[in-house]
């Protein structure tokens, strides 16, 4: 069966258009109960983290196509390893952009407070998170390419 460009189409583009406006759709909803319940401060400081937000999410949004070439690393534990350095360089350079680029003086008196210990153990349970949703994606993709990627190409023809 020849992959049609309408078929790449459906299998990949759509799905990650369809995650990103739901994302852009979260952000509004997650606007309006923050402004109303901590006014314009808490707005303000959404507002000013979702560039590393969109960072980190553009960063573990590729991971899926990825994930088929760490998957082939061998031995597997070598393929774990691959995976979370993945992940902890895609939340260093979020944390990089807030603290550097956008230079945000609350994120760093915020880093400050919590000390090293806290950090580490935010970013440790980051890498639990994060192997739960690879282990999750293992086991969603069968049903995505058996199910939904046949509707998705019917619908696109």
């Amino acid at each position: 069966m020849k992959t049609t460009r309408h078929d790449s189409f459906a299998a990949y583009v759509l799905p990650s258009v369809l995650a990103f406006a739901l994302s852009g759709l979260y952000t509004i909803v997650d606007g309006f109960f923050i402004g109303q319940s901590l006014g314009d401060l808490g707005l303000a400081a959404i507002t000013l983290a979702y560039p590393a937000a969109a960072l980190l999410f553009a960063a573990l949004g590729y991971y899926p196509i990825l994930k088929a070439r760490f998957d082939a690393v061998r031995p597997g534990l070598l393929s774990r390893l691959c995976k979370l350095a993945f992940f902890n360089a895609a939340v260093l350079a979020a944390y990089a952009v807030l603290l550097f680029v956008l230079v945000s003086d609350t994120a760093r008196a915020e880093f400050r407070e919590m000390g090293k210990a806290m950090t580490a153990a935010l970013l440790l349970g980051g890498n639990i998170v994060f192997l739960l949703y690879d282990f999750v994606l293992r086991r969603l993709r069968p049903l995505y390419v058996g199910r939904l990627q046949p509707v998705l190409r019917r619908l696109f023809r």
